[in-house]
């Protein structure tokens, strides 16, 4: 995994996922904008989540297309989970204080 430093104000890390893990745990806790490689079949999980009563935007920018599974109690737009682009698709999640929404943003 690799995780640039932040520089200064308004700076943000991501973090990149190994094509080798089924299984990738986001930790909401060290940041909130991803890259995951989604060449292969992959499970998302997220660990340290916000409290109730407390907000967050989580940004994930998926290349590839293969099928994701995706943390239950997510309310997608339109119902339904996003459909991965051929070469990205960035996705976005807002935890509302109470519960995940979440809504394909951009996708090629």
């Amino acid at each position: 995994m690799e995780t640039p430093a932040p520089s200064g104000a308004g700076d943000f890390t991501t973090a990149k996922f190994a094509v080798a893990a089924a299984t990738t745990t986001l930790d909401l806790a060290a940041q909130q904008v991803f890259t995951v490689n989604a060449s292969v079949s992959r499970t998302l999980a997220f660990a340290n989540a916000p409290a109730a009563g407390k907000a967050m935007t989580v940004v994930l920018s998926i290349t590839g297309n293969a099928n994701i599974t995706w943390p239950a109690g997510i309310s997608w737009n339109a119902a339904t989970p996003p459909v991965l682009g051929t070469n990205f698709t960035v996705v976005i999640l807002l935890w509302d204080g109470s519960a995940w929404k979440g809504g394909e943003s951009f996708k090629g």
